[in-house]
């Protein structure tokens, strides 16, 4: 049995940096790990939000619905996982919003919760200097998010993180091994 521990917030808010930080963690203790990287990312490769922002969110839809019920396949003792379906549908709920992508977007979101444990961090630690995600510093989408998470998962909330970063790795960690060990 594998554990899933899912990071969710906004942009900025450290969460690749803590996945792979926990990773190296994890694997000092022999526990495998696989990190499942942010869909969005992925796919700003092959297709430029700035010409079809509709058609981004719908394959970052796609692909999350997808992830969600491909997770039990993996073969790791622990599965971080860089955002959830739940951020994905604030950041198109947002869209539409601000005008960005029409309301007739098809978006698809799973039945099922594949997380054991979703953590939320609320702050980010620096001012986003993309032009293309300018935008998304705001605080209707912070909300947005944090209501849709927490009304789907249960959330581990940390604010203001950087008071104490180690204490919060120490933390997931701990959870992930308190958890294998429970499952054995």
């Amino acid at each position: 049995m594998w554990v899933s521990i899912a990071f969710s917030g906004q942009q900025n808010t450290w969460k690749s940096t803590i996945i792979n930080t926990i990773k190296n963690k994890l694997e000092d203790l022999w526990l495998s790990v696989v990190v499942k990287g942010e869909v969005a990312r992925e796919l700003m490769e092959t297709i430029d939000p700035k010409e079809d922002m509709s058609l981004f969110q719908e394959e970052i839809s796609s692909k999350e619905y997808i992830r969600a019920y491909h997770l039990e396949k993996e073969v790791a003792d622990v599965i971080l996982i860089d955002r959830t379906f739940m951020d994905n549908l604030a950041y198109f709920v947002y869209n539409v919003m601000t005008g960005k992508v029409s309301g007739q977007t098809k978006i698809s979101i799973p039945d099922i919760d594949p997380y054991d444990k979703v953590v939320y961090f609320d702050t980010p630690i620096k001012e986003t200097t993309t032009d293309m995600f300018q935008h998304y510093d705001d605080e209707r989408l912070r909300a947005i998010m944090w209501s849709l998470v927490k009304s789907r998962f249960e959330v581990e909330e940390f604010r203001n993180w950087m008071v104490d970063e180690e204490a919060i790795i120490s933390y997931i960690v701990d959870y992930a091994q308190n958890r294998m060990r429970s499952e054995s």
